[in-house]
């Protein structure tokens, strides 16, 4: 094996140190392009030394990640000659491993040049090194095992005393069949079945995500525009579409000052979610409800390439089928011509662009594939009954 090669590949990988010992403790190969840290002091013997101290007992066992004054993580790989050592790197969210050290020599400005990495990331690359040079690999549950017991503890300790605390006062979470109704709403467009759901009284409480007021409804509204999102896609919505919307929702969300705006927020996401299923529903009425793949696949294929002239032919030979047969099969599962719908799609995103941005009527019409502006207008017209400009002087946005 090529070790110089595969430490050069981790180094690069995760922005620090690879070094390479034998069984005597010997540093035999190190590596690290990053300068900085090359002219750190403070990466004495004492920081190797409580290495040293705590080396896998078992030569195959799965890599030890270390904390270092809270802030540094090093990883110690044991491997059949000897053992690699990883770091210093960081957790991006923090996340602090059982096992911590406290290094009186080690550098504290060291932290503002740390690579941070989410810990999944981290874990494969950390694993990559381990389990080339075994038979039996371990895994990724294997090794947050191994190194992450206490949060589980933690995490055990702080569940059994809410359940006990939530015994004794007989406190409870708000009843899950309300939250079914309004997940039963959104995914059939029952706008006003989603409003009774809102106005229930109930005894119990929301749960508890977070440790002060904002972030807990913060976090109580990601939950719920998730759940959102997800019962719109059962009700028809495309997932990519569903997915952006959520996406946009959280964000807007995170930007949000007071609890009520970020109640009102959600509330408002749920609602669109229900708006949605339910002018798809009605656009379908009648039509076949029995899912095809065929159908899901035109649908996705057209909400990604608005933006190009789109045709039944296009369609067909991209799903490799007979135009005709495409166009019957989507005529009786929507309702609706597929040309139709191409149209209604096109003019429903000039809809959005005409309320929420100010690109010109000439910029929307090339954007959409239409021939000309006054080729988008007509169609425009004759599908909404108003000409673009009506349109955005009646609904657009004005403040930007």
């Amino acid at each position: 094996m090529n070790e110089n090669a595969l430490m050069q590949y981790l180094s690069y990988s995760l922005h620090t140190y690879v070094r390479r010992f034998d069984l005597c403790r010997k540093l035999t190969a190190e590596f690290c392009a990053i300068e900085s840290w090359r002219e750190t002091s403070g990466e004495t013997s004492e920081l190797f030394a409580a290495f040293f101290e705590r080396l896998p007992s078992a030569p195959d066992a799965p890599p030890h990640i270390f904390s270092v004054n809270g802030f540094a993580v090093y990883s110690l790989i044991a491997v059949p000659d000897g053992f690699f050592l990883v770091g210093p790197t960081g957790f991006q969210p923090k996340l602090l491993p059982a096992r911590q050290l406290s290094i009186k020599t080690f550098p504290e400005d060291g932290q503002e040049i740390l690579a941070l990495h989410e810990y999944p990331a981290y874990a494969k690359q950390i694993l990559l090194l381990r389990n080339l040079y075994y038979a039996r690999s371990v895994s990724e549950e294997e090794l947050l095992e191994a190194n992450f017991r206490s949060v589980q503890n933690s995490l055990q300790k702080d569940f059994n005393e809410r359940i006990f605390q939530g015994l004794e006062n007989q406190t409870t979470h708000n009843p899950y069949d309300q939250e079914l109704r309004e997940q039963s709403s959104i995914e059939h467009g029952d706008l006003e079945g989603l409003k009774k759901a809102f106005a229930e009284d109930y005894i119990g409480s929301l749960g508890v995500l977070a440790s002060t007021p904002l972030r807990n409804q913060k976090n109580l509204g990601i939950v719920v525009i998730t759940l959102a999102s997800r019962s719109a896609i059962r009700g028809g919505v495309l997932p990519e579409v569903s997915f952006s919307l959520s996406d946009s929702y959280i964000q807007q969300l995170e930007k949000l000052r007071d609890a009520p705006s970020v109640l009102q927020l959600t509330r408002n996401a749920e609602i669109q979610y229900t708006e949605m299923v339910r002018e798809i529903l009605e656009r379908e009425k009648g039509a076949s409800r029995k899912k095809s793949p065929y159908i899901e696949q035109c649908k996705s294929y057209i909400f990604s390439h608005l933006h190009d002239k789109i045709t039944v032919e296009t369609l067909a030979a991209e799903l490799n089928v007979n135009a005709n047969y495409l166009s019957g099969l989507f005529k009786k599962h929507q309702g609706v011509s597929l040309s139709r719908y191409i149209l209604e799609e096109k003019i429903n995103r000039a809809k959005n662009l005409l309320t929420y941005s100010t690109y010109s009527y000439i910029d929307i019409a090339a954007y959409l594939g239409f021939s000309s502006q006054s080729h988008f207008s007509a169609q425009f017209k004759h599908i909404t009954g108003h000409t673009p400009k009506e349109y955005r002087d009646a609904f657009g946005v004005k403040e930007f």
